[in-house]
């Protein structure tokens, strides 16, 4: 019976974390999943997974937090978001995350998509339009990081493994 790798068993334990971040804003879940494969190969002299390999998730960690940040803004602007809205939910989103962690992550955008349509004259209505659709576009964030965390986890799974 073979050895128990406790540096692979590690990483894994902390990319577990990290998929739960994809879900809870408070935890960098991409990025943590992306540190616990880098550690792992420093730890092992990147011999294991290589630069190449390493370059791929990093990249995908990258895609991953742009898609993030700009999925609320898509959804308002798909929606009929207008500038203000669109300004709204960025501020929306920062104030959120800052102030009222984790649900604030969520609600941040949403309230603020809603202020910035009621300040550029828009209707009731056409605001709760707009908060819809920056709604959806977390959801589809959500949906991305975490599909993104499960491929990054597979793969590394069948690399180490």
């Amino acid at each position: 019976m073979g050895e128990i790798d406790w540096k692979a068993v590690l990483a894994l334990v902390v990319m577990l974390a990290g998929m739960a971040g994809t879900v809870l804003p408070v935890v960098p879940g991409i990025p943590m999943i992306f540190l616990a494969m880098f550690g792992y190969d420093w730890a092992n002299d990147f011999q294991i997974l290589g630069m190449y390999f390493l370059g791929l998730m990093l990249a995908l960690t990258v895609l991953s937090l742009v898609a993030d940040y700009l999925a609320g803004v898509f959804g308002a602007q798909k929606y009929g978001a207008s500038f203000w809205g669109k300004i709204g939910v960025v501020v929306g989103g920062i104030v959120g995350f800052v102030f009222f962690p984790p649900i604030g992550i969520f609600l941040g955008p949403l309230v603020g998509v809603i202020l910035g349509e009621l300040l550029a004259g828009k209707k009731a209505q056409e605001a709760v339009l707009s908060g819809w659709g920056t709604f959806l576009g977390i959801l589809a964030g959500v949906v991305a990081r975490l599909t993104i965390a499960c491929i990054m986890v597979v793969a590394f799974l069948f690399r180490v493994f």
